[in-house]
């Protein structure tokens, strides 16, 4: 299973992007990661044409990752997104996300499972 794709990741917590970019890299996708949801904004506004998926943390200080998607939504709606939380109960119903383009995951989450995820939002499989 590989990867193709340049994929924004943003989590507060510097230990999981790194992992997370580690993980990725090794499947072949382009990471640009920040601990930042303003700087990621800021880098997403530069080239929004330039970026295949957000990945995102759901609870962050500095705003949400349903804030920062629905902020890159305002740019490019057609961005597909990953939103990862360790907090389901606290979220609307994933079904409800998905109209909006984005897709939960459950932390913690399996290499093998991101990389399928990545790859079926990527493909337009929504399953």
């Amino acid at each position: 299973m590989s990867g193709k794709g340049r994929l924004l990741i943003v989590d507060d917590e510097q230990a999981i992007l790194k992992m997370i970019t580690m993980m990725l890299t090794k499947f072949g996708y382009r990471i640009e990661a920040l601990n930042s949801p303003i700087q990621a904004l800021d880098l997403f506004r530069q080239s929004p044409g330039e970026f295949d998926l957000l990945i995102t943390d759901l609870t962050m200080p500095e705003m949400t990752g349903l804030k920062l998607a629905s902020e890159i939504h305002s740019y490019r709606p057609e961005l597909p997104v990953i939103l990862m939380t360790g907090y389901g109960k606290d979220i609307e119903k994933a079904s409800d996300m998905e109209k909006y383009g984005i897709r939960l995951l459950l932390k913690p989450v399996k290499a093998e499972n991101l990389v399928s995820v990545i790859n079926e939002v990527l493909s337009g499989n929504r399953a």
